[in-house]
């Protein structure tokens, strides 16, 4: 989906994304034990790049979403202990490093199944041989790698939800054909949409999480449209 650039009336309900120059900048979202869930998770996000590097959407210890250089596939990794993982990708042959806005869901449900949706559509669809997420004890980032601090995010990422649960039959409506909408109904532990002003992520859901931008990072009126 292309973005929109230009001022947005106040009644537009995403007018904001966070832009990121790929070289020393995230959104810290803190360690609250809410972040870490053991059986279930979804992580939904919104993101837009043409660099070609390695890059991180979301990560913490234990489970993150990438963007991979040269293919632009996307990567979801879940560790079920501190050296054992499964991770699946979308499929070869469509890079998501293409300058135009995408949606991208990922989920892990109870029994280790795991998913990426694309844009609503789900792409690939694995099996852990064990169901648990290893709890781990770093922030959750927006933006890199939290354990290494690389791989930085290069482009603009928006509306970020965490969710303790499985959200795989929710995906079209969170897509909600393009345009990102309100997903307060489905109980997000957080949701950082981006909004406000300051170096302050407000959290919109119920975990109280706020993220703090770090180095940099600056709201965009560039967003999913």
């Amino acid at each position: 989906m292309s973005g929109t650039v230009g001022p947005r009336p106040e009644s537009i309900f995403n007018r904001f994304s966070f832009e990121f120059d790929g070289t020393d900048d995230y959104v810290n979202c803190g360690n609250n034990v809410t972040l870490s869930p053991t059986t279930e998770l979804s992580i939904s996000a919104w993101f837009k790049s043409s660099a070609t590097s390695y890059q991180i959407i979301a990560s913490k210890t234990y489970y993150r979403v990438d963007l991979i250089n040269g293919s632009g596939r996307l990567l979801f990794v879940v560790y079920y202990s501190p050296s054992n993982f499964t991770s699946i990708y979308t499929p070869i042959g469509t890079s998501y490093q293409d300058g135009q806005w995408h949606h991208v869901l990922c989920t892990h449900q109870v029994n280790g199944s795991h998913k990426i949706f694309v844009d609503g559509v789900l792409l690939a669809d694995g099996a852990s041989s064990a169901s648990n997420i290893f709890a781990g004890s770093t922030p959750f980032i927006i933006g890199n790698k939290n354990t290494s601090q690389s791989f930085r995010f290069n482009g603009n990422i928006d509306e970020v939800a965490f969710f303790d649960s499985d959200q795989s039959a929710n995906a079209t409506s969170i897509y909600n054909g393009g345009v990102p909408n309100d997903i307060s109904s489905l109980s997000p532990i957080s949701w950082w949409r981006f909004e406000g002003s300051g170096t302050t992520a407000i959290d919109s859901g119920s975990g109280g999480n706020n993220g703090t931008l770090t180095n940099g990072v600056v709201r965009s009126t560039d967003v999913p449209s």
